[in-house]
């Protein structure tokens, strides 16, 4: 397997190793809007006559209002970047601070952003601007509210993966920005909802449709220079969980890709690859202790 010995595929189906391409992250919960960005606070101060935050206060403007009146009707990009983004957070912080009995009435700089441009998009232009250090303090506070906004509201690992529209990316998705993102939420969600059991492997393998679809996208992500290592992390669980189950090479297209036995020149070309690969890893696993220790494990 391109020269890799094969244990250099067997790793924790956790994905524990992936804290190292994470951002850091808040694993407490910041409740909504009305808490951060304190630091910001002053630079919107500068910009706006507190008087004009509480007249527009008292009128109840909504934050499409107050996005117009700020002139953020730009690109996503372009509002993230604007201080004048700052003042709409700290008059969302402000509302809600008044109105704190009042929940229904709470405004959020989330919803109207996810509104205008998606939740996908939005969270991916968070995470794009926490990578600027003029834009940091800002995207990292929102993002961390948006991602708490989808624990709060009941979203498992798969609903995120389809709110972030992972599946349209193909491999191109190992490694990049939305599988950062994914990787997040699965933390959170082991972090705060231990009995959920969720795992990025189980919530990859379930998005994009079971082993044999999520085999071919990691395999496409091998060939690429760029991918290659983060593909070979997660063909490691998948050669593992067959092994488990047993599956011999000669029943390999039949059982993980349910093709007939009389059918299997029909395998693609992706599919007849995978097969190879796999036979080579079942063969040198036999011939290291002749009974695999990840079915049999050897007791002392």
């Amino acid at each position: 397997m391109n020269g890799q010995h094969p244990h250099h595929f067997i790793v924790a189906e956790n994905g524990s190793s992936l804290n190292k391409m994470l951002r850091t992250y808040p694993l407490s919960r910041e409740s909504d809007e009305e808490r951060g960005i304190s630091g910001l606070d002053k630079v919107a101060s500068k910009a706006v006559d507190t008087a004009k935050l509480k007249t527009w206060m008292r009128k109840e403007k909504t934050v499409d209002e107050v996005w117009k009146k700020l002139r953020l009707d730009e690109s996503l990009n372009d509002a993230i970047a604007n201080p004048s983004m700052n003042i709409l957070v700290k008059y969302v912080n402000m509302f809600n601070k008044v109105n704190k009995k009042n929940p229904d009435k709470h405004l959020s700089v989330i919803k109207t952003l996810s509104s205008r441009y998606g939740e996908d998009t939005v969270a991916m232009a968070f995470l794009k601007a926490t990578e600027d250090k003029s834009t940091n303090a800002i995207a990292t506070r929102l993002l961390n509210q948006q991602q708490w906004g989808w624990l709060t509201s009941g979203k498992s690992a798969d609903d995120v993966f389809k709110i972030l529209k992972v599946s349209d990316d193909g491999s191109e998705f190992i490694g990049g920005r939305k599988y950062t993102l994914l990787a997040e939420y699965v933390a959170l969600l082991v972090a705060n909802k231990p009995a959920q059991k969720v795992n990025m492997f189980m919530t990859l393998k379930n998005g994009f449709g079971g082993d044999g679809k999520f085999a071919v996208v990691v395999l496409e992500a091998m060939k690429n220079p760029l991918t290659r290592d983060d593909g070979m992390y997660w063909m490691g669980p998948l050669f593992n969980k067959w092994l488990r189950q047993d599956i011999h090479p000669s029943s390999f297209l039949t059982r993980v890709f349910k093709i007939e036995e009389k059918n299997l020149a029909s395998a693609s070309t992706q599919e007849k690859l995978l097969a190879e690969k796999y036979k080579l890893y079942y063969e040198m696993e036999l011939g290291i202790d002749q009974i695999p220790s990840v079915i049999r494990p050897r007791r002392s």
